[in-house]
């Protein structure tokens, strides 16, 4: 490989993720993806041998671990209500800043080709799998809490498309409102008076 490979494929992915995220994977061509990312006319191919499908895959596993790490740095906080309320202002600000035009970078992908290419659902499963863990973790680690950071998840996903349809962040503010009540709730149920 040239030995700009490496900032060249990135620009590819930076460049695909911001596009399908945006506009949809259908809607997003090829020409406008080398176009945007400055990419020379080859280089798609040479780096994604497998096309639009595999550059999609490479999107989804950065944004997935992009998003696992905001969360393992937000979830370091000194509560799991703390960490997801932290995980949530993330969200919320990235959604203002892109004018209500881009929510989870996951979505979109998983919407449109998830019944159409098995490698792009496996990948968005995957990613959707590793937010449910490390939110899991950070709630106990068992059964339970497995099924709340499920809940959690879908929670999230739908106040994001929510928000993004009603172009106003009023979905994440309820969620977040959800979260801190629940901890206050917690907290007074187990004597400790927050």
């Amino acid at each position: 490989m040239p030995k700009d490979a490496g900032p060249q494929r990135q620009r590819l992915i930076e460049t695909a993720a911001r596009l399908f995220e945006a506009q949809g994977y259908a809607a997003t061509g090829l020409q406008q993806l080398l176009a945007e990312s400055g990419a020379p006319k080859g280089s798609l191919y040479h780096y994604f041998p497998g096309g639009k499908e595999a550059l999609a895959v490479a999107v989804v596993e950065h944004a997935a671990a992009a998003i696992e790490s905001g969360l393992a740095q937000a979830l370091a906080a000194a509560t799991p209500q703390d960490g997801l309320l932290a995980a949530l202002a993330l969200f919320r600000r990235k959604l203002v800043e892109a004018d209500f035009r881009a929510g989870c970078p996951i979505a979109t992908i998983a919407l449109e080709q998830s019944d159409a290419s098995e490698p792009i659902r496996l990948a968005c499963e995957r990613a959707y799998a590793g937010w449910q863990a490390r939110l899991a973790a950070a709630l106990g680690g068992d059964a339970a809490a497995a099924r709340q950071a499920e809940r959690l998840l879908a929670r999230l996903e739908g106040a994001l498309l929510l928000a993004r349809v009603r172009r106003s962040t009023a979905p994440l503010d309820a969620l977040a409102d959800d979260l801190a009540l629940d901890s206050t709730t917690r907290h007074i149920a187990n004597g400790d008076g927050r």
